[in-house]
């Protein structure tokens, strides 16, 4: 049996990181990370109908990303913190294949970031806790079809979670 469309994708990814924690005094701080990865891709449609590059197409990449947060802890147990992160992730499509068409022309690797602010809280001997944030991502999605595109998106929102612990 074969299919209309069959992409064969494998890929490789080694890495190193880094991440710290550190206080300035007892109440303000800073964590930092910062992450290297080395990718590799492969990929083939061997489908029928193939809407994609004939023959295999091959890639590699090293990438590097981090990410930096701050934040203040108060005596009675709220603490604003604010959140900046620099990512990177393959484009796969549903099935967890990468197309051929992305390795081809460098779309394979996608860059992301994240600016978070908000206030987390531990209330009520620790009972009522919960976190308020704002947050602005950018990012890319993949778009579907037998030949898949890869577009630009921004998403800005804000969130509250909040959990109680009845004793």
């Amino acid at each position: 049996l074969q299919w209309e469309n069959d992409n064969r994708s494998k890929w490789s990814q080694a890495g190193v990181f880094f991440t710290s924690d550190i206080y300035f005094g007892e109440r303000l701080n800073l964590m930092l990370g910062a992450r290297y990865d080395d990718y590799d891709v492969k990929s083939n449609d061997t489908g029928l109908v193939s809407y994609q590059p004939a023959g295999e197409q091959k890639a590699g990449n090293g990438k590097g990303v981090y990410t930096a947060s701050l934040s203040y802890q108060f005596d009675f147990g709220v603490m604003p913190y604010i959140t900046y992160a620099e990512a990177a992730a393959l484009e796969m499509s549903q099935a967890g294949d990468i197309a051929p068409s992305l390795v081809q022309s460098g779309a394979w690797l996608s860059d992301s970031n994240l600016a978070e602010a908000g206030l987390k809280f531990q209330l009520l001997k620790g009972t009522l806790v919960g976190s308020i944030s704002a947050y602005r991502q950018n990012r890319t999605q993949l778009t579907g079809g037998p030949n898949p595109t890869i577009q630009g998106t921004r998403a800005k929102g804000a969130e509250l979670e909040v959990r109680y612990l009845a004793t």
